[in-house]
């Protein structure tokens, strides 16, 4: 399949993302230079919040690897943009 990765999955995958972009209908999915999409699909957090459950939040190896299709470097990334959403939203409920 050309374009590697998650290429040709077309509307599928676009579905799949949907939690991102909430009501908003489909879209059209960006691919990073490896060929992976560039948004976390639903099943990729889903495999990273249960991976916070099993490691420790620094063995983002183990983490990347339970996931399964993200580096370590994604995984920290993401996990910097979760804990933020969790705090902003902690505030916003007091």
């Amino acid at each position: 399949e050309k374009g590697g990765g998650g290429a040709g999955r077309g509307k599928a995958a676009a579905e799949e993302i949907g939690h991102l972009g909430e009501d908003r209908g489909i879209r059209k999915i960006a691919f990073d230079s490896s060929g992976r999409p560039r948004y976390w699909l639903k099943d990729e957090h889903e495999r990273f919040l249960e991976a916070l459950t099993i490691y420790e939040k620094k063995d983002l190896d183990g983490i990347a690897k339970f996931v399964g299709t993200r580096t370590a470097t994604q995984i920290r990334s993401h996990m910097q943009k979760y804990i933020m959403r969790l705090e902003k939203n902690a505030t916003k409920k007091k």
